[in-house]
C-alpha cells in the first residue's frame, strides 16, 4: 500500500471515529453503537416492506410494484443515479411475456481508470403470493426477514458509502426482482450483461440479515474468491471498531458456498466467474412462513451489520489490489453449454404387464446406471442415454410356472428423452422439464433360481417402447421421476407379456 493510500486510510478511520463519539450513542447488550437516524430508517424501511399491505411481495403483483417504487424513491433521496438513462427500474422478459422488474442505482467512482469497474450490492425485494383458501388465520407471507431486512441494509449502506469520499470504483446497488422463483432477476441482469461481465469485480447478495441476536454470527460465504480478503476484512473490522469502542461482530468466514438448495442471488454470478459473497445470519427465523414479521426482526444487530457491510464494500470498491483469486465452488463450476455429459443412477420397480390377462405381475426392484449425452436448443433438450439396466420381474401369482416366479434381467436400455425445459436453463439454474422417451431395451442375459429354467427359449433378447416424465433441474443436477411402458411382447408364448418401469433418476452433468 502506497503512503499516500495509508494516510487516506488513517484519515478515514479518524473522521469516523470522531464521527463516533459525537454522534453515535446507546451502545446495545453485544457492546455495539447504535446510529440513532439509521436504526430509525431501517426499522421503517422494514415495516413498510413486510407490511401486510404489499401482500408478500410476490412478483409481478400490486405488492411487489409498491415495493419495487419505494426502493426507487429511498435510492433519489439518497442522491443515487439510475444506472439506465430511463430510471432506476430494469424489466427484463423472461418465459415469453413474463418481467421481472430488479432496481438499479449507480453510485460512480472517482478514479479515472478503475471507475468503469464495478462491485455490484444486491438484496431480493421480492417474496411470496399470498396464501389462498384460508381463512381466521394469518395468510401472508410478509418476508420480513427474508428478504426486507436485506433491502433495508442495502438502502442504509448506500446512504452510508454516498455520505463518504467516492471510493475509486463504481458501486452497483441492486433489488433483485424474482429471486424466490428461481434467482430470476440476478440471472437476467447476467444474461443482459448489466453491465458487461468483465467490468464486474464481485457481487455481494444481501440475503437475510436480521436475526443476529439469535444466530449469533454474521456469515460471510465465498470469501476464497477474492485473492486478498484477509486484507479486507483486517479493514473493515478495524474501520467497523470505531477505534475500541464497538465490539467487532462475530464474522463467520466460510470459503465458498457448498449447498445447491441454499442458492442465493449470487449464483448466476458465480458461474460467469465472477468472485462472490453471500452474507446471512442463517435460516433462524420462520424461513418461508406467515410468521416472518417485521417486530421479530433483531434492528440493533441489523443496524450493526448495516455498518459494518458498508466498510467492507468500501474497502472492496476502493482497494486498487482487489481482484478475483480465480477459485469457484464447485457447485458453481459448470456452465450450461450445448453439449454437455453426464452420467445417471435410477432406482425403482418394474413388471410383467400381461395386456391380454386378468392379472399382472407383482412389481420389483429396478436399477439402472450409465452415461447421458445432452444437447440443448433452446427451452429443447435431446438426451441420449446409454444405461446398464437390471430389471427385476415376477410372474403373476396363479400362472402355472410358479417355479419361474422370480426373474432378474440385464440388459442395456436407450432412451432418447425429448425435453422441454421450464424456465429454460439459460434464465434460471433451476427449473422444471417434461419429457418423452422412446427407448430400445436389449436383454443379454438372465438369472432365475430354477437351474432347468431357459430364459432365451421363453423369451425375446429386446423390448421398445415410449417413456414419460417429470425433472426437476438444481443446476447440473436433474432429478427425474421416469415411466417406461413397453410396446411389444417379450414372450415367445401365446400369451403377450410387455415390461412396465417405474423409476426415481438422479443425473449429474459435468
Amino acid at each position: 500500500m502506497s503512503y499516500l493510500c495509508f494516510m487516506k486510510k488513517i484519515l478515514f478511520i479518524t473522521i469516523i471515529t470522531l464521527s463516533a463519539i459525537f454522534h453515535l450513542s446507546a451502545q446495545n447488550v453485544a457492546g455495539g453503537v447504535v446510529k440513532n437516524a439509521q436504526y430509525e430508517n431501517l426499522k421503517s424501511h422494514l415495516y413498510y416492506l413486510a407490511s401486510d399491505s404489499l401482500q408478500g411481495r410476490a412478483t409481478s403483483t400490486d405488492g411487489n410494484r409498491a415495493a419495487a417504487e419505494y426502493i426507487c424513491e429511498r435510492f433519489a433521496e439518497i442522491g443515487l443515479k439510475p444506472f439506465k438513462e430511463n430510471g432506476f427500474i430494469s424489466e427484463h422478459k423472461y418465459s415469453g411475456d413474463r418481467i421481472a422488474r430488479n432496481v438499479i442505482a449507480l453510485l460512480e467512482g472517482s478514479d479515472p481508470h478503475l471507475k468503469s469497474q464495478y462491485i455490484v450490492v444486491g438484496a431480493h425485494y421480492d417474496h411470496l403470493p399470498v396464501k389462498y383458501g384460508v381463512s381466521n388465520e394469518d395468510n401472508i407471507y410478509n418476508g420480513a426477514d427474508d428478504n426486507a431486512s436485506g433491502v433495508s441494509s442495502l438502502i442504509e449502506i448506500a446512504r452510508n458509502i454516498q455520505s463518504m469520499s467516492p471510493p475509486k470504483r463504481s458501486i452497483l446497488f441492486v433489488a433483485f426482482d424474482a429471486e424466490e422463483i428461481g434467482l430470476v432477476g440476478s440471472s437476467l441482469m447476467v444474461r443482459d450483461s448489466l453491465p458487461p461481465h468483465s467490468q464486474i469485480n464481485s457481487m455481494l447478495s444481501i440475503d437475510m440479515v436480521g436475526w443476529y441476536s439469535t444466530s449469533e454470527y454474521l456469515q460471510l460465504t465465498g470469501l476464497a474468491t477474492i485473492s486478498n480478503y484477509e486484507e479486507l476484512l483486517i479493514m473493515a473490522n478495524e474501520e467497523y471498531a470505531y477505534g475500541g469502542i464497538r465490539k467487532p461482530l462475530n464474522i463467520k468466514e466460510k470459503m465458498f458456498e457448498t449447498s445447491i438448495m441454499g442458492a442465493t442471488d449470487t449464483q448466476p454470478y458465480a458461474e460467469v466467474g465472477i468472485p462472490t459473497l453471500y452474507v446471512t445470519t442463517g435460516l433462524e427465523s420462520p424461513y418461508h412462513k406467515v410468521g416472518d414479521h417485521a417486530d421479530l426482526i433483531d434492528y440493533e444487530g441489523l443496524n450493526n451489520i448495516t455498518d459494518y457491510l458498508a466498510f467492507l464494500i468500501y474497502e472492496m470498491a476502493d482497494n486498487e489490489q482487489f481482484t478475483s483469486s480465480g477459485k469457484i465452488s464447485e457447485i458453481h463450476k459448470p456452465k450450461f453449454s450445448k453439449l454437455s455429459f453426464g452420467f445417471t443412477f435410477a432406482a425403482g420397480h418394474s413388471k410383467f404387464n400381461y395386456p391380454e390377462g386378468a392379472f399382472n405381475g407383482k412389481p420389483a426392484f429396478d436399477l439402472n446406471l450409465g452415461l447421458s449425452l445432452n444437447y440443448r436448443v433452446g427451452s429443447w433438450n435431446f438426451n441420449p442415454e446409454l444405461l446398464f439396466d437390471m430389471p427385476n420381474v415376477k410372474y403373476a401369482e396363479h400362472l402355472e410356472s410358479k417355479d419361474n416366479l422370480n426373474l432378474s434381467l440385464y440388459s442395456l436400455l436407450i432412451p432418447l428423452n425429448i425435453k422441454y425445459d421450464f424456465p429454460s436453463v439459460m434464465d434460471s439454474p433451476f427449473g422444471v422439464s417434461f419429457f418423452i422417451s422412446p427407448y430400445y431395451r436389449h436383454i443379454f442375459g438372465a438369472r432365475n433360481s430354477n437351474e432347468e429354467f431357459s430364459f432365451h427359449n421363453n423369451f425375446k433378447n429386446y423390448d421398445y417402447g415410449i417413456g414419460f416424465g417429470i425433472g426437476f433441474r438444481f443446476g447440473n443436477l436433474l432429478i427425474e421421476s421416469r415411466h417406461l411402458n413397453g410396446f411389444n411382447s417379450i414372450s415367445r408364448g401365446q400369451n403377450p407379456i410387455k415390461i412396465v418401469t417405474n423409476t426415481l433418476s438422479f443425473s449429474y452433468f459435468l
